[in-house]
């Protein structure tokens, strides 16, 4: 793939479609002069070739003889259409693992830089296959990858990667990254496209994108953390993507980041594939609360869950009074409230940490036969035995998660950085500085409240 480098092509179409066609620059300056006068045409009805008439009754039928540039046009498209179908090429092999540790306290946004600019080494060929395309406000993400892709970087040779660059429109942006994935299935070359918006301008991108992603196209979107206020964010960025369209990953952790990457990047330029969308967050997490396991099983299993979905984080035993439900980068409010309530109330806390949200409601919809798929995920997920109240918690809007009501029928809170409980405004103001999406003392309250009201109700 090093040797035989990915060419993007930019065309536009013209009057001169191909030097077969056998025009002459002589011909193409009278074309572009202004055309004739229709009446004058008329009013010639002997000139040869011209204009056929049928008198019919008192009046006449006129035939114009089609204009040059439309009949060679004619000609052209049947031989356009008429190739032969483009072999498909085998994609560059993408690992299954980063085979890297990350620091103690690292974003999903600084590992996802930091995998790119560690590509090269890690997956060569992939990485020359990579072609990235970034929004101005998300260009930081990739100063890595763009740094390992500059020739001086690789002691003058060729370059590991790609960069689209140029002042793109969001809506071109969409359209761009759509052309990238259909070149493997059009032009044969299987290229692996990333694309980078933030999150004002991912809205205005998912239109393009989607119509692409519709048909063959496979690419990734990734939605960068700009630093935006929930309120603003929830309503520039929509969160998600249709299912038959992409897979929607919301990692928390880096190692859950680099496994959506890589599965990602992986799924890409194949019949089989799909496209995929990363929601990035800036704020730095603990990495020892991924709690990942230490044998090799162990590992693979996490892996799987990560990309299906979602994994248990705390099992809490059959005993477990209340389930709290995360999702990215409130982990560590969600996992330190759970340590309060077992402290408090003496029982076990279950926490779930979800990846995907819609591949969730993806496997409620085919439980109720709604939706192809299985609902596997839901019994690992939320298994029977394990029926007691929940509380979800997102950064972004409370009613992401509201559905999960519908899985066993346990009573539910939702919370969300966007619209934090009247009584936590002002805990949530005087937290801002902190980059803190839901403070640990709204989620215990609303614990709290939930195990009184089902208390209560019997």
């Amino acid at each position: 793939m090093a040797a035989d480098r990915p060419t993007v092509l930019f065309a536009y179409t013209s009057d001169r479609l191909a030097p077969a066609d056998g025009a002459d620059p002589a011909a193409d300056a009278d074309r572009r002069g202004p055309p004739a006068p229709a009446a004058a045409q008329i009013a010639a009805p002997n000139a040869p070739d011209t204009v056929d008439a049928a008198s019919h009754g008192g009046g006449s039928i006129v035939v114009l003889p089609p204009p040059e540039g439309a009949r060679r046009l004619t000609s052209h498209v049947p031989r356009y259409l008429d190739q032969a179908p483009v072999p498909l090429r085998t994609p560059a092999q993408v690992p299954a693992h980063a085979a890297r540790r990350f620091p103690e306290r690292i974003s999903t946004q600084e590992a996802f830089g930091e995998l790119l600019r560690d590509l090269p080494r890690l997956a060569p060929q992939a990485a020359a296959a990579v072609v990235t395309i970034s929004t101005r406000a998300a260009d930081p993400v990739l100063a890595g990858w763009l740094a390992a892709a500059e020739p001086a970087a690789t002691n003058g040779e060729a370059p590991a990667g790609r960069h689209v660059a140029g002042g793109l429109s969001a809506a071109a942006f969409g359209g761009v990254l759509g052309s990238l994935g259909i070149a493997w299935s059009r032009q044969g070359l299987p290229l692996l496209p990333i694309g980078v918006a933030d999150e004002v301008s991912a809205g205005r991108v998912l239109p393009g994108w989607f119509a692409a992603g519709s048909a063959d196209a496979r690419s990734m979107l990734a939605v960068a953390d700009t630093g935006l206020d929930p309120v603003t964010r929830a309503l520039a960025w929509n969160g998600g993507a249709p299912a038959g369209i992409a897979t929607t990953w919301v990692p928390a952790f880096a190692h859950d980041l680099a496994w959506c990457l890589l599965a990602g990047l992986g799924q890409q330029a194949r019949l089989d594939g799909a496209s995929s969308l990363i929601q990035l967050c800036a704020r730095q997490v603990d990495q020892r609360l991924a709690e990942l396991p230490v044998d090799a099983d162990g590992w693979r299993r996490r892996r799987a869950l990560v990309l299906a979905g979602g994994y248990r984080l705390h099992e809490g035993g059959p005993g477990a009074t209340i389930t709290l439900v995360g999702v990215g980068p409130v982990l560590p409010e969600v996992l330190r409230t759970a340590a309060e309530l077992r402290a408090g109330l003496g029982h076990e806390v279950s926490v779930v940490c979800l990846t995907s949200p819609g591949a969730v409601f993806g496997a409620l919809q085919a439980r109720r036969g709604l939706a192809d798929g299985s609902d596997a995920l839901l019994a690992e997920l939320f298994p029977a035995n394990r029926r007691c109240p929940m509380v979800t918690v997102v950064d972004g809007d409370h009613r992401t998660l509201s559905f999960l009501a519908g899985v066993h029928g346990d009573p539910i809170s939702t919370l969300g950085s966007a619209a934090p409980p009247p009584a936590a405004a002002a805990a949530a103001a005087a937290t801002r500085a902190e980059a803190v999406p839901v403070t640990v003392d709204v989620i215990v309250g609303t614990a709290l409240d939930l195990l009184d009201e089902a208390a209560a109700a019997g």
